[in-house]
């Protein structure tokens, strides 16, 4: 038996011929070999109706969110008081918190639903609409707003032209403090905090602002920071470790996977994937999210109008993300209380993503993992065996998954349809098969081997081993 490398990361694009590989609801890890882990199932935490979360923030001890119109509040056990109202009832909002800062101000959360601002004062217990005279004239129409050194900080849409608060009072908004970005002409899309600077992304150009002492001028950009990508889908960035990620675009059009590195801007894509990208009816309405678990940290895109979703790990390794044949049931993701919740993206359910949870929300997941192309310079290759190494052990008790199964088909066409499915058990609760022989699978000029997993258990493969010749 020989090693054969399968599966290292998805990379299906323009031709199955050049290269089919695929793995869905399952992620490598790279060690001394490389190993695919299941990714994390879904566990429903609370079911709030019909109307699907719109956005959400941790403040403090609670969770603050929108469904539809209501500002809800949310305790650790779920329950949960409305707060307040707001003008429209669809499209993503977007919320940024002052924090606690010495209990007479801040403590405010600012939401805005690209057409109205709303102030929620937590220490007065106050929800107001913010009204564009007074002390907060300088207010802008806005998609979305952050904070940053002590102030909120929110693009004028259709603009290049960023906004900011007094010191720790969202209130107050004065129609003289705003800056434009200088790097290129284009609108600014959305802005996000990043290690102290804030990241101004617009639709041709990326700029970098830090910090300043002046109380006139607060913010200014960083000379050579940024660069000539924009964002093409605002709701795909995301904060990733000391990173940010996002679907950015050229100026000639071009549409990738990028993150940041430092103050510079990179292609963490794949030219399979820029394909994948190229095939979507519309990428403008993904949203992503990214969440770290088990030492492992993970970025989720989805696409609403193409209904898929792809995922990143480790060693920029991508692969698919689906429930049901379908994109993956979460929309938006928080840490709280320990718990690593998402949203549903079409009703008002709240998940908890567990690792050790094998469905979605009792949906089968199914993992299915495709190799690469064997082959032996064109000879006859007879397959007499084909090996699959799993971690033992992981049956449950009793009912689905107590006697658990894979399947094994090949495909001897390049990748373009594939033979009858073999299946073998994995072995009940206390047996430990940890290897799994395929045998009698024919001969062929070359073939890819696929491998399906739909049992609610732990699923590890740790490789696939060949006797063929």
């Amino acid at each position: 038996m020989r090693p054969i490398p399968f599966a290292i990361g998805e990379s299906l694009g323009r031709s199955v011929d050049v290269e089919s590989q695929q793995i869905q609801n399952l992620y490598p890890v790279f060690g001394s070999k490389v190993t695919l882990y299941g990714t994390p199932g879904t566990e429903l935490f609370k079911s709030y109706g019909s109307n699907p979360v719109r956005g959400w923030i941790n403040a403090g001890d609670y969770v603050y969110f929108v469904t539809r119109d209501t500002f809800y509040r949310m305790a650790n056990d779920g329950t949960l008081v409305n707060k307040g109202t707001l003008g429209t009832t669809t499209g993503n909002v977007s919320l940024a918190y002052n924090g606690d800062y010495d209990g007479s101000i801040a403590d405010e959360i600012i939401i805005v639903d690209g057409t109205d601002g709303y102030i929620f004062d937590i220490s007065a217990d106050t929800f107001t609409t913010i009204v564009r005279s007074g002390a907060a004239a300088g207010f802008p129409v806005c998609e979305w707003v952050e904070f940053i050194g002590g102030r909120f900080v929110a693009g004028e849409a259709g603009t290049a032209r960023i906004f900011w608060s007094s010191l720790y009072e969202g209130t107050k908004w004065d129609a003289l403090d705003f800056a434009t970005a200088e790097r290129s002409p284009d609108d600014i899309k959305i802005g996000k905090e990043l290690g102290g600077v804030l990241w101004l992304f617009g639709e041709d150009s990326t700029e970098v602002w830090g910090i300043t002492t002046s109380a006139t001028l607060p913010f200014s950009p960083i000379g050579g920071a940024g660069g000539s990508i924009g964002i093409a889908a605002m709701w795909t960035l995301a904060k990733r470790g000391q990173s940010l990620q996002f679907i950015g675009n050229d100026k000639d059009g071009n549409v990738s996977f990028y993150s940041t590195s430092g103050y510079q801007i990179v292609d963490s894509s794949e030219p399979w994937l820029d394909y994948q990208l190229s095939q979507l009816s519309d990428y403008a309405d993904a949203t992503a999210y990214s969440f770290s678990m088990e030492g492992h940290s993970f970025y989720y895109v989805s696409f609403e109008t193409d209904l898929k979703t792809f995922g990143v790990g480790e060693n920029n390794a991508w692969f698919t993300v689906k429930t049901n044949d379908s994109r993956h049931i979460g929309k938006f993701h928080i840490y709280f209380n320990k718990k690593h919740l998402v949203s549903d993206y079409s009703t008002g359910k709240i998940y908890q993503l567990k690792s050790d949870v094998y469905t979605d929300n009792g949906t089968k997941i199914q993992r299915i993992a495709t190799g690469q192309h064997i082959h032996a310079d064109q000879e006859v290759i007879f397959i007499n065996a084909l090996q699959v190494e799993f971690e033992g052990g992981t049956a449950l008790v009793s009912g689905q998954g107590s006697d658990p199964v894979v399947y094994l088909d090949l495909s001897k066409d390049g990748g373009h349809t594939y033979g009858n499915k073999k299946s073998k058990q994995l072995g009940k609760q206390g047996k430990y098969a940890k290897r799994v022989r395929f045998t009698s699978l024919g001969s062929c000029r070359r073939f890819v081997p696929r491998l399906t997993i739909d049992e609610p258990i732990k699923v590890v493969i740790l490789g696939l081993w060949g006797d063929f010749e």
